[in-house]
């Protein structure tokens, strides 16, 4: 043996099977073997062939091995040493290594007086041992001069102690020279270490609770003469405390490949159905990340999914907006690089349903027959047709389930009386593919139309015009006027038609042969209600021969007041010649307008008043 000069006095214990775990269920994934050598000495030329065979059949599926050189005995010139000196040390002085070659097992496993059968024995028996946690690992060239790595450590059991420290290690597969570089002989140097994330000796702290993931990743530096195929890296779990190694795990450094197969371009794709995105791979032992561009090339990648297995399947729900110009991208979860995108675009349509009626500020009444209409694409199947009648409170009642998507439903409309109703449409197969109306409507019990009509004075032998203010709740209704000749047996009738006025209608009638008539007005609505005024009359007679000015120059032109008992006397001068007061014209002239509106009074009276209105000849109340 080649001893390590020390200037301390070390206790060493030989730990031979010693091993205290918790009941951990996970089986052992790889023994892990850190052996320290020097191409300089003698017994290690001995021992290291005999390691390698042990190593060799029972292969990396069960232990894989780690070679730290140091820098002792003979002259300081070890090549892999001296390439990374540091750690090297750091790893060197972790076990407290004072001779090569020595050997430890999971880092609990003490061989410094190396045998061939206690190797053999202590991988067996560590192999084994139970775990905490599994290992996920994967590597990949990153540039000429570094290795990226990323992986997972998943506890099986609780792993939240503070001791738990990660370690991911480069080395070379199999290092052989022509002629020996070292005095020992050796031309064969395998896995030997080149470099340590995060280091050597402290490593990474991590903690995580039984069923949870630690992610890492980052990089390991090597040299642009390295062939990376000839490099592996190796993640292990070590306990802090006791230096056990409770699970480790390799992974080839390879340039791995991904190509996706679908989408590949040309499909058109519909939204809430589940299609496979499909892609091939090589080389590439993790999970895979699928993303998705919308507006390709000018777009963002949008996640589909984060991280799911590298299976070359994923059934993904379709979701919207759609588009034309769609492209997804499998990339690998850790070699980011490693990546695939559609060739060419793809497309996806919306599903969509759109409430055309009622769509809001209709009235619908109780009874009444109307339409539920809408407009859908890309919605196979059947529909669900609700009302809410207090929204946005309120619940969805159910007006028809499984109706056909055909764009009609009518609805005898029923029910209580609502003021904030709205009605929802949604596909059966597609409940995402969903719409309601886009404001209020109102449910209401029919009520009979309000009329407002004043009577109609006496008329000349010419046509003459009919009005009514009508308030009614139905949104379609009958407004008409009836009358005949007074006595008569029948009435005549004729229609009613909106004016340029809100709720005012209007009809010309005439001209009429002279006589007296009576008339009525009645509003039948859409709900086969009606209502009438009472029964007026009025007298067709010719007009007068001729007129006389009302003014004698003694009373006004015109007065105003906003008093609703006011009086105001005209009087008129025949300037001395008999006449026949046959008609009056009065003109009102509503300056100042307000909801007072009041009926007139006219008054014809003798002149013989003194100065004052005399004896009342005639009276009539017109107008509003």
């Amino acid at each position: 043996m080649w001893l390590r000069r020390v200037f301390s006095i070390v206790l060493y214990v030989t730990l031979v099977g010693l091993s205290v775990l918790p009941a951990f269920a996970v089986h052992r994934q790889r023994v892990l073997l850190e052996g320290f050598t020097q191409w300089n000495c003698s017994p290690c030329a001995a021992w290291n062939p005999q390691e390698r065979a042990i190593l060799t059949a029972m292969t990396r599926d069960t232990v894989i091995a780690i070679k730290f050189h140091g820098w002792w005995p003979g002259s300081n010139n070890d090549a892999f040493y001296l390439w990374n000196t540091a750690e090297n040390t750091q790893r060197i002085n972790y076990y407290g290594v004072n001779w090569v070659p020595w050997v430890m097992i999971d880092g609990i496993l003490d061989l410094r007086n190396v045998n061939a059968n206690t190797l053999r024995a202590y991988i067996r028996q560590r192999n084994t041992t139970a775990s905490p946690c599994t290992i996920s690992l994967s590597a990949q060239p990153s540039g000429a001069t570094s290795v990226h790595f990323g992986g997972s450590v998943t506890a099986e059991s609780d792993m939240s102690g503070s001791n738990y420290r990660l370690y991911v290690a480069l080395i070379s597969n199999l290092i052989t020279y022509g002629s020996p570089p070292g005095s020992n002989g050796e031309t064969q140097f395998p896995d030997p270490f080149r470099d340590m994330w995060p280091n050597a000796n402290v490593g990474q702290a991590f903690t995580i609770g039984a069923g949870q993931t630690y992610n890492f990743e980052g990089t390991l530096n090597r040299d642009a003469s390295w062939d990376p195929s000839n490099l592996s890296v190796v993640a292990f779990v070590q306990n802090s405390t006791s230096r056990e190694v409770l699970q480790a795990m390799w992974a080839v450094v390879s340039s791995g490949t991904v190509t996706l197969t679908s989408p590949n371009g040309g499909e058109s794709w519909n939204t809430g159905d589940v299609n496979n995105i499909t892609w091939t791979s090589a080389n590439l032992p993790e999970n895979v990340r699928i993303e998705i561009d919308r507006n390709f090339q000018s777009g963002n990648w949008e996640t589909i999914i984060w991280s799911t297995a590298n299976t070359g399947s994923y059934p993904w729900t379709v979701t919207s907006p759609a588009t034309t110009t769609a492209r997804v991208r499998v990339s690998g979860s850790v070699q980011n690089s490693v990546s695939d995108t559609s060739n060419s675009n793809f497309s996806i349509s919306g599903r969509s349903i759109s409430v055309l009626s009622p769509n809001g500020g209709e009235i619908w009444m109780i009874g009444e027959l109307h339409d539920v209409t809408w407009s859908s694409q890309n919605v196979p199947g059947n529909v669900n047709i609700e009302v809410n009648r207090s929204f946005p409170g309120g619940t969805w009642q159910p007006l028809v389930s499984g109706t056909p998507n055909d764009g009609l439903y009518s609805w005898t409309v029923s029910g209580d009386p609502a003021g904030f109703a709205r009605v929802r449409i949604t596909s059966v197969s597609y409940p995402f593919a969903t719409d309601n109306s886009n404001a209020d409507f109102a449910i209401s019990i029919n009520q009979p139309a309000a009329i407002f009509h004043d009577p109609l004075d006496d008329q000349d032998i010419a046509p003459f015009v009919v009005t009514a203010l009508i308030l009614e709740d139905s949104p379609s209704f009958t407004p008409q006027f009836f009358y005949r000749p007074s006595g008569a047996g029948s009435y005549d009738s004729l229609m009613l038609v909106a004016t340029v006025n809100l709720d005012e209608f209007s009809a010309t009638v005439g001209p009429l042969a002279i006589g007296d008539y009576e008339y009525f007005i009645r509003v039948r609505d859409s709900g086969g209600l009606t209502s009438s005024t009472s029964a007026f009359d009025f007298t067709v007679a010719p007009s007068c021969q001729s007129e006389q000015p009302y003014d004698d120059g003694v009373a006004e032109a015109s007065n105003w007041a906003d008093l609703t008992d006011y009086r105001w006397a005209v009087k008129f001068n025949s300037g001395g010649n008999p006449f026949v007061l046959c008609g009056a014209r009065i003109s009102i002239s509503a300056i100042n307008p307000n909801a007072d509106h009041t009926s007139i009074q006219v008054q014809v009276l003798e002149a013989d008043g003194a100065g004052l209105p005399g004896t009342l000849i005639a009276e009539k109340t017109v107008g509003s």
